[in-house]
């Protein structure tokens, strides 16, 4: 949490240490999963979100849309690959640039970055399920050459 205050997250110059707590708490209860993730995954994706979008944009999903019922603190248990994914993901659905769409709705990029992880699994799975096929395929073909081979002698010794 040190590195979300650093970079401002937590707090304005002139915002007191209770507040910057009350914030870090609020983050924490509606992303719990912050206390067992690596520090530097966390930075990097919050960097990554600051560079993209903006402080105040990393503010507002955290912190103020993390109170609402769709959660958007979870936006930092994100690694900074499945979330610029999630962009480009969300680019390649609309045909065109999503960043706009994505900086008016922190909901919406959550959706993307969860899409994309769903599309990279699937296709990680297909192409496991196509190596299977070939393997099985090739297992197929060698057998039935084989059994073929012993049809071709078991007729060539009757002759």
């Amino acid at each position: 949490m040190g590195y979300l205050s650093e970079i401002g997250v937590f707090q304005n110059q002139e915002e007191e240490s209770s507040e910057v707590s009350k914030r870090s708490s609020v983050l924490l209860k509606h992303c719990p999963q912050l206390f067992r993730l690596r520090s530097e995954a966390v930075q990097e994706t919050a960097q990554w979100l600051v560079e993209t979008f903006g402080l105040s944009y990393l503010r507002q999903a955290v912190l103020t849309d993390s109170t609402k019922e769709d959660n958007q603190a979870i936006l930092l248990s994100f690694r900074k690959d499945d979330a610029e994914y999630g962009l480009t993901f969300l680019s390649r659905m609309m045909m065109g640039n999503a960043k706009p769409v994505c900086e008016a709705s922190s909901s919406f990029f959550v959706q993307g970055i969860q899409g994309g992880i769903q599309e990279r699994f699937v296709s990680a799975a297909l192409g496991d399920a196509g190596q299977a096929t070939s393997k099985a395929s090739k297992s197929i073909a060698s057998d039935t050459m084989a059994s073929f081979r012993q049809l071709k002698d078991s007729n060539r010794r009757k002759r």
